[in-house]
């Protein structure tokens, strides 16, 4: 496993909804990342390294990015507060079949 970069540490952050001000009970109250045109190469080298996966398409060929579980790994995330963030995850998907 590789360590992330700075940048994929704050797209991983901005992923997952945690900033500065963010209390410690309010991380991952979300999952996604809907990534600009410039922001892709860094995202596409995020997934080959495990730490995010693709997500639905939402324009023009662009898709959201979730972090994984390695992804909340390396931002500081404990397993339960992963579980629940990615237990969101699940059931969001499964709500927009």
């Amino acid at each position: 496993m590789r360590y992330p970069t700075q940048r994929e540490t704050e797209l991983l952050r901005h992923t997952l909804g945690i900033g500065e001000n963010t209390r410690r009970s309010n991380w991952g109250y979300r999952n996604y990342y809907a990534p600009s045109e410039d922001s892709i190469p860094t995202l596409k080298e995020m997934q080959q390294a495990g730490f995010v996966r693709p997500g639905f398409e939402y324009r023009n060929g662009l898709c959201y990015y979730h972090a994984t579980a390695l992804g909340c790994s390396v931002v500081g995330m404990t397993e339960v507060e992963t579980a629940r963030v990615l237990g969101l995850l699940e059931i969001r998907a499964a709500e927009q079949r």
